[in-house]
């Protein structure tokens, strides 16, 4: 395993990345390439199918098997 520290703002101040927003980031270490999708999923809180009550990461959207909306509301 391998830590990455790098500034969280640019020279100007702003923000190099916002972990909750859309997009992607990419780190080039010793020649490689490693690109990650945004939001980061383990950082958000979970988001729940109302129809199953079924759990997923805060960056899923929808139920990737029934197609389902997810809700941030935890089922009851």
């Amino acid at each position: 395993m391998h830590f990455v520290l790098f500034p969280a703002e640019s020279e100007d101040g702003t923000a190099i990345v916002d972990p909750t927003r859309e997009g992607v980031f990419t780190i080039v270490l010793l020649g490689q390439e490693f690109a990650f999708r945004l939001p980061l999923g383990s950082i958000l809180p979970p988001k729940y199918d109302p129809a199953t009550d079924e759990q997923f990461p805060g960056n899923f959207n929808y139920n990737p098997y029934t197609g389902t909306e997810l809700s941030i509301a935890a089922p009851q």
